[in-house]
C-alpha cells in the first residue's frame, strides 16, 4: 500500500487515470479499487511505461482516435480508449469508513467532506465514555501546508489532545514534529498502522503502540485525573466566534509568511499561500459558512478584517508579525 499512500499526498486533488491507480494498487488492487470513483474530467497526459521518462501527451485525431505519445520518442505510442483517460478520484468517505472499521477504538465522524479539503475529520478516539479525542486525516502536498493545518487545528481544539493521521512520513519535518509534541498532538503514518487484508483495511500491531503513546500524552490512565472533555457550546456568541477566527487567521498568516521567506531563501519568487476559504474556516470554527461571513462583516470585527485582507496580499503577509503567542 506504500505507493498508494504516497500518491494520496502527492496530488492536491487526489486524482489519477485508472492505470495509475492500478499501478499503485499492485497486489492490493482489489482494495484500492473500492477507494476510487470516476470523475467527469479527462486527462491531457498519460503515464509513460518507460521509467524516469516524461509523461506522454494525449492526442485526439479527427477520427476520434486517441493516442498517447512520448514527447522524447514519438515512436513510443499507446492507443487509448475514452475510458483510459478518465480521471478517477480518491473516495474520501469510503476511505474514512474503512479506516474506522479497521482501527480499534475509533468511531466514525459524520461531518461532510469536500473533495479538495486538506483536513478530514475521521472520527474520535473513545477510550472511555468520558474520554473522547478528535482524529484527523491530513492530506497535504507539502510540509508548509501540513504545518499550517496543524496550527489551525490547535486553535480549534485548544491543544486538548489530537491524533493526526497522515498517509506517510513524507511531509514530516523536525519543526512539524516539535509543533505536534508541544501542542499535545500525535502524528501517525497510515502506512505503518494499517494493512490490506481480504479487501479491507486492518490495523497492525503498531497501531496499539501508538494508542498507548497517545494515552500517555493526554493522561488517560493517570490516577486521579478526570478525563472529561468539555463540550463546545452549541451556540457560541458572535464575539467569541470573531476572536476564534482571528486566531485561525493569525496561524495562517504565520505559516504563509514562513512559506514566502522559505521560497525567497531558495532563490525563488515568494508566492502567496492560499487564504483559507470560508467553508474551511467554518469547519474549523464548528459552524457554517454564513456565520463566518457574518463575522467578517460585523462592525466590531476590525482586527479580523485587517487579518483577512492581509492574508490576501503577499506584501502584507511578508510584513506580518504575530501579536499573540502561538
Amino acid at each position: 500500500m506504500k505507493a498508494f499512500w504516497q500518491l494520496c499526498e502527492s496530488r492536491s486533488r487526489r486524482i489519477a487515470v485508472y492505470k495509475e491507480w492500478v499501478d499503485v494498487g499492485g497486489d492490493d488492487w482489489e482494495l484500492v479499487r473500492q477507494l476510487i470513483l470516476p470523475t467527469s474530467c479527462l486527462a491531457a497526459s498519460y503515464p509513460n511505461p518507460k521509467p524516469h521518462r516524461e509523461r506522454m501527451k494525449i492526442v485526439r485525431y479527427p477520427s476520434d482516435k486517441l493516442v498517447a505519445i512520448d514527447p522524447d520518442d514519438r515512436k513510443n505510442r499507446i492507443e487509448l480508449t475514452q475510458q483510459d483517460i478518465i480521471f478517477h478520484k480518491l473516495d474520501l468517505y469510503k476511505l474514512r469508513k474503512l479506516l474506522c472499521r479497521g482501527l480499534s477504538q475509533l468511531r466514525t465522524s459524520k461531518s461532510k467532506i469536500q473533495d479538495r479539503m486538506h483536513v478530514i475529520r475521521v472520527g474520535s478516539l473513545e477510550f472511555k465514555t468520558t474520554a473522547k479525542y478528535p482524529v484527523y486525516l491530513l492530506l497535504c502536498t507539502s510540509h508548509v501546508i501540513l504545518r499550517e493545518k496543524l496550527l489551525l487545528l490547535t486553535v480549534k481544539h485548544n491543544s486538548s489532545g489530537i491524533l493526526i493521521l497522515t498517509p506517510t512520513r513524507m511531509r514530516w519535518t523536525d519543526e512539524i514534529e516539535e509543533i505536534a509534541s508541544s501542542k499535545r498532538m500525535l502524528l501517525v503514518p497510515l502506512e505503518a498502522v494499517v494493512e490490506s487484508k481480504q479487501q479491507a483495511l486492518q490495523e497492525t500491531r503498531v497501531w496499539q503502540s501508538y494508542l498507548e503513546t497517545f494515552k500517555q500524552l493526554v493522561g488517560v490512565d493517570r490516577p486521579g485525573r478526570t478525563n472529561i472533555q468539555k463540550p463546545f457550546p452549541m451556540r457560541a456568541t458572535r464575539a467569541a466566534s470573531i476572536e476564534k477566527l482571528e486566531k485561525l487567521l493569525e496561524a495562517h498568516l504565520i505559516a504563509a509568511r514562513d512559506y514566502a521567506y522559505y521560497l525567497q531563501d531558495q532563490g525563488l519568487e515568494p508566492t502567496l499561500l492560499p487564504r483559507p476559504k470560508l467553508k474551511e474556516l467554518a469547519v474549523l470554527l464548528g459552524s457554517h459558512k454564513t456565520e463566518v461571513s457574518r463575522c467578517l462583516n460585523d462592525p466590531r470585527a476590525k482586527v479580523l478584517k485587517v487579518l483577512w485582507e492581509a492574508a490576501g496580499s503577499i506584501e502584507s503577509v511578508m510584513k506580518y508579525q504575530a501579536k499573540r503567542k502561538q
